[in-house]
């Protein structure tokens, strides 16, 4: 099982992104990167100016590291803008501290729900940024998305794995709902025109809508990123009374 810890201290990824130089860490006490073994937390992160002995910047960040990301000719460029709101932490106040999801046996069905308490749509939900990571326990997974030999694997050879289809149900609101596929503990960028054929780099992050069911190799990690502030354009739903909005 592999996880993700945060660093203590809530910043904005966007800003510190903009600027040369600058990475943004989300994941690992102190100043560590994501790490097996551990509980995922994704309330916090730290924007670095640069990679050092300072409070939480002490971290290796490397080209597919995750959790970090900079600009375009940093450490590890993130260019998509979702991935890039991904790094955003969680609203620790509003989203579900129990983030982790692991699939223990084939063909079981889990279902996770989480209540948001007031009237949602909430157009100041824009930045909570709520998440959860969803991932086949070790067991199920026979060739592993981990190590130098995944990259020389065949594609029958990682069908053995099976497959993880995920559906986000939001009440109350349709945007934002983000879906991102990642190797264990990797942050690589995402280009829908320019698909890698490494496994090892696999990456896809999309804009989810309700009823959208995605398929994804059992053998990566997948996180949803969910912020309820508002309906799409020309929607005829209604706001939710009280604590009447779900995911």
């Amino acid at each position: 099982m592999n996880s993700v810890y945060s660093i203590d201290n809530g910043e904005d990824v966007i800003t510190c992104l903009g600027v040369d130089g600058q990475t943004f860490l989300m994941g690992g006490v102190g100043g560590a990167l994501q790490v097996a073994g551990t509980n995922p937390t994704f309330t916090d992160g730290v924007c670095c100016p640069a990679m050092d002995a300072s409070e939480g910047c002490a971290a290796t960040c490397a080209e597919g590291s995750g959790f970090c990301a900079s600009k375009s000719g940093g450490l590890n460029p993130i260019n998509n803008s979702f991935l890039r709101k991904f790094m955003w932490p969680s609203d620790s106040s509003n989203c579900d501290s129990n983030s982790n999801i692991e699939i223990g046996s084939t063909g079981s069905a889990t279902i996770k729900k989480h209540d948001f308490s007031g009237v949602l749509p909430n157009s100041g939900a824009v930045n909570w940024h709520c998440k959860w990571k969803i991932s086949a326990s070790d067991s199920l997974v026979s060739v592993p998305a981990t190590g130098a030999g995944f990259e020389a694997t065949t594609i029958a050879s990682r069908e053995a794995n099976g497959w993880l289809q995920v559906e986000v149900v939001p009440v109350g609101f349709d945007n934002d709902v983000i879906v991102v596929m990642q190797s264990p503990e990797a942050l690589n960028d995402f280009n829908f025109r320019d698909i890698t054929n490494n496994p090892a780099k696999a990456s896809y992050v999309g804009k989810s809508s309700y009823g959208r069911k995605y398929v994804f190799p059992a053998e990566y990690d997948i996180f949803i990123d969910v912020s309820p502030y508002k309906y799409k354009t020309n929607s005829e739903e209604q706001p939710t009374v009280d604590g009447g909005g779900n995911v």
